[in-house]
């Protein structure tokens, strides 16, 4: 995951931006978190359900190859 506070910098192009972590490559209700530098909530794994861990699904639409 990248962020950037500068508008001028959406896009595509990472190279002005800021990595803060990664996500999980998969879906599922998330099970744990990071939390970034400035509060950035980043999912961490997932393997929960409707009734554990956080209750919040996590969708991961990017093609893996």
């Amino acid at each position: 995951m990248y962020i950037t506070d500068n508008p001028d910098n959406y896009g595509d192009d990472i190279t002005v931006m800021t990595r803060i972590g990664s996500e999980p490559w998969e879906d599922g209700f998330i099970k744990e978190w990071d939390l970034g530098h400035a509060a950035h909530i980043i999912p961490r794994s997932v393997g929960g359900d409707t009734t554990q861990y956080k209750c919040d699904y996590h969708s991961c639409s990017m093609d893996q190859d």
